[in-house]
C-alpha cells in the first residue's frame, strides 16, 4: 500500500506500508487520513517513494470524523495539500498551519466553513497567491467596503468605479466583501450567504 504523507522536516511524501493488510498490522490505522502521527522510514534520494518502518499516532481528531460537516472540510485540505502542495518542500509554516486548522476543527465551536476559510486565505499566501483587499487594482483607490467591488481575473479586486469599465467583471456585494475581509484580518464572523453576481 503506497500513501501520502505531509511531514514536517520533508514536505508532502510517498511512502510504502508493507504488510499492512495483515490483522496484525498496526500501520495500517495509524496512516488513515487525517491522522497526525510520528513515523520512521527509510529515506533514499534515489527513489520516488520511502520504506515506512512504524508509525504512532499523536492525535486522531475523534470530533472531525464524527461530524460531516468537519470531515468534509477536513478532506478538502487534505485534497488541496495533494494537488497544490510540491513533493519534497519543507514549508514549517503550512505544516503548522495544518496542525492548528485539524485542532480548530476538532475543538472549535466556530462553523467549519469559516475556518476553512480563513485556511484557505492562509494557505493561498504560503503558495504565494496574497489576496489583497485594501487596494482598487485598476486605479489604487482605497476599497472601503460601503459598495459593491467587482472582481476581474486578469486585473484582480476592483473599486465601484473602475468595475463599470471592464465588461468580464464579476460582482462583489459588499457583504461578501466584509466577509472575505474578516477571515483574512481573523476576526470573528457569522456564517452569510455567499452571492456573487455577474456583470
Amino acid at each position: 500500500m503506497i500513501v501520502s504523507l505531509y511531514t514536517k522536516d520533508f514536505g508532502k511524501l510517498s511512502v510504502i506500508l508493507k504488510g499492512v493488510r495483515s490483522p496484525k498490522s498496526k500501520l495500517g490505522l495509524a496512516v488513515d487520513p487525517l491522522n497526525h502521527i510520528t513515523t520512521v522510514f527509510y529515506k533514499k534520494d534515489s527513489r520516488e517513494i520511502q520504506l515506512l518502518s512504524s508509525a504512532d499516532i499523536i492525535a486522531h481528531f475523534p470530533r472531525i470524523k464524527n461530524n460531516l460537516e468537519a470531515l468534509k472540510y477536513a478532506l478538502a485540505i487534505l485534497e488541496l495539500l495533494q494537488k497544490l502542495v510540491p513533493e519534497h518542500e519543507q514549508n514549517l509554516r503550512l505544516f503548522a498551519g495544518v496542525q492548528r486548522i485539524l485542532f480548530l476543527l476538532d475543538s472549535s465551536d466556530e462553523a467549519a466553513q469559516i475556518l476553512f476559510g480563513r485556511f484557505m486565505i492562509f494557505f493561498l499566501t504560503e503558495l504565494g497567491y496574497q489576496i489583497q483587499l485594501d487596494t482598487c487594482s485598476n486605479c489604487s483607490k482605497q476599497i472601503s467596503g460601503k459598495f459593491d467591488v467587482g472582481y476581474n481575473f486578469n486585473l484582480g479586486l476592483l473599486c465601484e468605479e473602475c468595475r463599470e469599465i471592464y465588461a468580464d467583471t464579476f460582482y462583489l456585494k459588499k457583504e461578501l466583501f466584509g466577509y472575505l475581509n474578516c477571515l483574512k484580518h481573523n476576526k470573528k464572523v457569522e456564517t452569510v450567504e455567499l452571492e456573487i453576481l455577474d456583470s
